[in-house]
């Protein structure tokens, strides 16, 4: 065995997207607060009990913003909200949300922990469809439900802080049988946990057993934000946006605002950066130097391609050219440079995918054996090497029994008993091991297949840039004019930032998917349109239309399937007057923006050979209040365009019809055609709008949505995600129709 020793830098990445929506301050779903229960604090606890180890976290700003709204009482989620709902007074629809969301926990390593949660688990079933889940909470009693509250929250704290806190464990033991003083017990102990996780990180950050890196601010691609075109490096076919996206500008200001944070949570400036999805390119070079980063790292694929010599392993994964992985670089453009260090992707990806498995202490063999062959393989070849263990520091954990801990320890015990390997720090190590020599060039790419396909090239990606440029250039217009105060200036570039985050692309594409790919998709649009309520514009109705193809086009509850001539008067005039018009069921598309229940319980609509037709139909019988009401037609093909229908003020109800006309306006009010169309409103509201005075051809495939407003403002929009397609008829629609 060499004297020399092998240098281990371990690298746990935290990160979890930014959940807060825009319109309401508050977490979207809940697993910033959960993996903070299970993932942060207990990392750092387990890291204790072992003195002579050290390690990095990678801490990114978005995080730790969002762990401080909760701790500090500023943020809530839909699942801690349906928690703290008493179990006895729960309505059918939250009990749904709860049977549908509550078993969002690995069903054996954390339900199965818990015999009362995993016999809840099999009572609801473990692949209940969504529309079934309203009849199945009928054979839930008050008491399972408070059990399931308590239990699923319970299920996401680790075991390690479970079994510190004397609640805690007195709850594990309970089992069961839970009241709703056990349930605030659970939040107040989560509550706890919350508060203590970054006093904690600045503790081990100050006595030097820890060090902690960044990441941009809001985790963006930060080459994709230099330039979009730097995708075609490793994608040389690749289709990307048009013009491409280049704002380098942004890539240093998600830099500046994570030096910011990190300096006042840890009271200094970051050394070590870990660039979002180890992204990185030449052009980042200067940027980060000039930030006060003296190291990044990336993927071990990366440096392959920027020194243009391969990386081969032989049948046991060992390095057959250790000297060109496990050793630091200088990356060098013009007068800066920054020290980079390169993950061994395949020892990461044992921990992150292949150990959980294993039983813990043959996991800890196989992989200090792995160091141990590393070592000799160094021998006489490199000096002081290292290698860079890099790998998401909290998602993993599920997969292993108890949360990771046995394995952890299993780990961390023969690491700081192995003579000859040396867990470090990699400032530390920096520090005494200096690169030697310099790149050729920072090839362009990430950790993942050393390119950037996941966040650019596909259809949904390119137009969640496209939108994300049409934004950026409104508000660079509108927010130099002189009547934008300072603070809203400052809240809008901050959206802005955040829309340039790489979690919406993550889920964009063919890559990826998951139960959450709406909420994202909307999360990234609020984002945008609350940039134009910051700066008193009208968002384009498009940022109301999914990026998600599936979701773009809303599919009727009923199709159309013949001409329909209705009276246009307010009312459903005989039976046949609407049967062949299409049908769209607000109650099966989900719920209204700020209406609990929502006004609009059904959209139809139809066509003639010159008309398009539009109804309503309302959850209570129009009354006086609706004279406050207006309603919007967005159509977004073949044309933008918008149709106002505006009724006449009076009374509304049955007898008592409001007759009202239509006003067609294209672009920001560019083109205005009045009286464009007629409208009743008595027990329904209808409306009749000549295909001619849309511009609309036979053959065009026209997209729409509704919207109803009160006093101006947007309350419900129908479809509330996407909009509802159909395709101009010809004269002879009647005729194909029914020879089909």
């Amino acid at each position: 065995m060499p004297d020399q020793p092998l240098y281990v830098a371990l690298v746990w990445h935290m990160h979890q997207p930014l959940y807060r929506d825009p319109s309401t301050g508050n977490a979207r779903l809940p697993w910033v607060r959960l993996h903070a229960w299970k993932d942060y604090l207990d990392m750092l606890l387990l890291a204790e009990e072992f003195p002579g180890l050290r390690m990095t976290f990678n801490m990114v700003p978005s995080l730790l913003e969002q762990i401080l709204d909760y701790a500090e009482g500023r943020a809530s989620d839909p699942f801690l909200d349906h928690t703290r709902l008493p179990a006895d007074d729960l309505t059918p629809a939250q009990k749904a949300f709860i049977l549908e969301g509550f078993f969002m926990a690995h069903p054996e390593n954390m339900i199965g922990t818990f015999p009362r949660y995993r016999a809840l688990y099999v009572k609801r079933g473990a692949h209940t469809p969504r529309e079934a889940l309203p009849e199945v909470a009928r054979y839930f009693t008050a008491a399972e439900f408070r059990d399931l509250q308590v239990l699923f929250n319970l299920a996401w704290i680790d075991p390690i802080l479970r079994e510190r806190d004397p609640s805690l464990r007195a709850l594990v033991r309970k089992g069961e049988g839970f009241t709703e003083e056990d349930k605030e017990a659970v939040l107040v102990s989560g509550g706890k946990i919350l508060n203590e996780i970054i006093p904690a990180l600045k503790r081990a950050y100050e006595t030097g057993r820890i060090e902690i890196s960044t990441t941009p601010y809001f985790h963006p691609i930060l080459p994709l934000l230099i330039d979009t075109n730097l995708a075609r490096a490793a994608l040389p076919d690749a289709v990307l946006p048009d013009p491409p996206f280049r704002h380098p500008e942004d890539a240093r200001e998600q830099l500046a605002r994570a030096v910011a944070q990190h300096r006042a949570l840890f009271g200094r400036e970051p050394r070590g950066l870990w660039p979002s999805e180890g992204s990185v390119c030449q052009s980042l070079v200067p940027f980060a130097a000039e930030a006060g980063f003296s190291w990044m790292a990336s993927d071990e694929e990366i440096l392959v391609r920027s020194l243009g010599l391969p990386i081969e392993r032989d049948g046991d994964g060992l390095v057959r050219a250790p000297e060109r992985l496990y050793r630091p670089y200088w990356a060098v453009e013009g007068p800066a440079r920054i020290a980079m260090i390169f993950r061994d992707h395949a020892l990461s990806d044992l921990i992150g995918f292949t150990y959980a498995g294993w039983e813990a202490e043959k996991a800890a063999d196989d992989f200090v054996a792995r160091l141990r062959a590393v070592r000799s393989a160094c021998a006489g070849r490199v000096r002081a090497p290292l290698v860079s263990i890099i790998l998401d520091g909290e998602n993993a954990w599920e997969f292993y029994a108890e949360d990771g801990a046995p394995f952890l320890r299993a780990l961390y015990g023969r690491l700081e008993r192995e003579e000859g390997i040396v867990t470090t720090t990699v400032s530390e190590y920096l520090k005494e091991n200096p690169p030697a020599e310099s790149l050729p060039a920072v090839f362009p790419g990430s950790w993942i297949n050393h390119n950037f396909k996941i966040w650019i090239g596909h259809e949904e990606d390119n137009l969640a840039w496209q939108w994300l440029a049409a934004t950026r250039d409104v508000l660079v217009k509108r927010g130099a004019e002189a009547d934008i105060p300072p603070a809203i200036r400052e809240e809008a570039w901050r959206a802005i930032y955040a829309a340039e985050g790489s979690d919406w692309c993550w889920w964009y594409g063919d890559d990826h998917s998951s139960a959450n790919d709406a909420d994202f998709d909307e999360l990234f649009r609020s984002h945008l349109r609350r940039i134009y309520d910051l700066i008193g514009l009208r968002a384009p109705d498009g940022l109301w239309v999914p990026v998600l193809r599936e979701e773009r086009t809303v599919v009727p509850t009923t199709p159309c399937t013949a001409f329909v001539r209705p009276r246009i008067d307010g009312r459903v005039t005989h039976y046949y007057e609407w049967t062949s018009a299409a049908r769209f069921d607000v109650k099966r598309a989900g719920g209204a923006m700020h209406h609990a229940g929502g006004l609009v319980s059904v959209v139809t609509y139809g066509f003639n050979a010159t008309h398009w037709f539009v109804r309503l139909d309302f959850t209570n019988p129009p009354a006086a209040s609706f004279a406050i009401l207006g309603f919007v037609l967005h159509i977004l093909r073949p044309r933008m365009a918008r149709c106002f229908i505006n009724v006449a003020d009076g009374p509304a109800g049955a007898g008592q019809e409001r007759r009202g006309r239509v006003r067609i306006e294209e672009g920001e009010g560019e083109e205005i055609r009045e009286d464009a169309g007629e409208a009743a409103l008595d027990e329904v509201l209808e409306a009749a709008i000549p295909f001619e005075a849309l511009g609309f051809a036979p053959g065009d495939e026209a997209a729409f949505s509704i919207a109803v407003t009160d006093r101006g403002m947007e309350v419900e929009r129908w479809p509330s995600r996407g909009a509802i397609s159909f395709v101009v008829p010809s004269a002879d629609f009647e005729e194909r129709m029914w020879r089909v």
